[in-house]
């Protein structure tokens, strides 16, 4: 089964779950139904019945659907009030004022809420019901051991009036229309007028009393006090037909007599003729934006905000938890990672070392060499420059060159004019930054002078240390 449905407004459906789940309790067992929107377009995938509300987490994923369930008319009060227009929160304050004239109940004893229908002139007209608070607990409690978390609590027979609607099985002009189903120990009636419920009475019966004549003729007296009241109510609105619903085959006979003899249009409607409740439920939330009747106690719903911010406080420390542990992998793993680019670094070096120092080794040679093969001066250089600059009678008895250091000079002179002539003419020579007189005698006058003269060479102030050798 199909039912495409033009929702108004999906807000309902912006959790990330497919849809909307109907639950309801009936004589036969628990009917469940589920609904999702599509493109615009509401589809029911699914209805069927289950003997006990533990089987339903098998016929469908309590995770995936928003369950709404109902308590029978029978267990509610539901009343038309006329309020000052005002902001829903206002309005509901204003009916906590008059909750004490509305049910002879104690306030911690009764659950209600409100729908508006209508605004005119400044005023809303809402739809009032209030319950039994144990009744709706017992509800909810036994969908809570199943698994499934209740959010809406609404009116069984208010779902089948607007499935009704639905299938435009009810008219919809201003007439004032009656609704009446009948059921296993009584009856429940609707007034409605464009769309719109205006009031619910249940009328107990008794088991299987329906089938009885007094009963049903005192059941048409109770109708026809019903819709004077109401008409007292709605002075300006003309009185519409009259339709009876059964839920039960059995019951289609006293349907069919109640039918009979009024002064207004009557007719009689089978089980199949009107959607399943738990199919109107899911359908009516699943389509609609606007407020509907919601009797879950208040307890409940703290009780729902309570664990979703838990699990929220959960979702947010498992997270947190989640990125210090990956902050913590991802650092011990760049550590890893580093340490193992450091062992293989230094495993390297290991392996170039003695390449390296023999590398340094062939450096220093290849130094030492350049800068033997650079000398500006080779020995025979001094030594030609030493035998061009020496007087006629000058010898040289001792030459001794270190190479890029100093050059030793010994010989005689005639006389020691010649031999400190000979000093100054190597005093002058471009080959040597320095000149040293180690010694120079003459023992006698006039005759020869000895001498031994250190010179320094140009090239002495670029000698690598350890560079010296000796050439003679």
């Amino acid at each position: 089964m199909k039912v495409s449905v033009q929702p108004g407004n999906l807000k309902h459906l912006r959790r990330r779950v497919r849809g909307w789940a109907g639950v309801v309790a009936t004589a036969q067992g628990i009917e469940f139904a589920v609904a999702r929107a599509e493109n615009g377009v509401t589809h029911v995938e699914r209805e069927s019945r289950v003997a006990t509300v533990a089987e339903l987490p098998q016929q469908f994923d309590p995770r995936e659907y928003r369950v709404v369930t109902s308590v029978g008319a029978e267990d509610v009060l539901c009343q038309t009030l006329q309020l000052p227009t005002a902001e829903a929160t206002e309005l509901k304050q204003m009916l906590e004022l008059q909750l004490d004239q509305l049910t002879p109940l104690p306030p911690e004893e009764v659950v209600y809420d409100f729908e508006p229908l209508d605004v005119r002139e400044g005023q809303t007209q809402v739809l009032v019901a209030m319950a039994r608070k144990s009744a709706v607990n017992d509800r909810v409690t036994a969908l809570e051991e199943a698994g499934l978390t209740t959010e809406v609590v609404t009116v069984d027979m208010l779902a089948v009036f607007r499935g009704l609607m639905t299938k435009e099985v009810l008219p919809r002009d201003d007439k004032l229309g009656t609704l009446v189903l009948l059921k296993k120990g009584g009856v429940v009636v609707i007034m409605f007028a464009a769309g719109r419920p205006l009031a619910v009475r249940s009328i107990l019966t008794g088991h299987n009393a329906l089938e009885t004549a007094d009963t049903q003729a005192a059941l048409r007296e109770e109708l026809q006090r019903t819709l004077l009241a109401e008409q007292a109510n709605e002075p300006g609105r003309e009185l519409g037909g009259i339709t009876f619903l059964v839920q039960e085959d059995a019951l289609q006979g006293a349907a069919e007599e109640l039918s009979r003899g009024w002064p207004i249009p009557a007719n009689c409607l089978n089980n199949e003729s009107a959607p399943q409740p738990a199919t109107s439920l899911c359908v009516e939330h699943t389509t609609t934006g606007a407020r509907r009747l919601n009797l879950l106690p208040e307890e409940w719903r703290r009780r729902r905000q309570t664990a979703r911010r838990r699990r929220l406080w959960w979702r947010a420390a498992t997270a947190v938890v989640a990125v210090y542990v990956l902050a913590v992998l991802v650092s011990l793993v760049t550590f890893g990672i580093r340490k193992s680019q450091l062992a293989h670094v230094k495993a390297e070096k290991a392996k170039l070392a003695p390449q390296f120092a023999k590398a340094c080794a062939l450096e220093s040679e290849l130094t030492a060499m350049r800068l033997q093969l650079e000398t500006k001066y080779s020995a025979l250089d001094v030594l030609r420059e030493v035998s061009e600059l020496m007087p006629p009678n000058v010898k040289l008895t001792w030459f001794s060159f270190r190479r890029d250091d100093t050059v030793t000079l010994r010989g005689q002179a005639d006389n020691a004019q010649a031999a400190l002539d000979y000093r100054g003419r190597l005093a002058q020579s471009s080959l040597f930054s320095g000149l040293e007189t180690r010694s120079m005698s003459t023992e006698h006058a006039g005759s020869l002078t000895k001498f031994e003269l250190v010179a320094t060479l140009q090239s002495a102030g670029t000698k690598p240390r350890g560079a010296d050798r000796g050439a003679e």
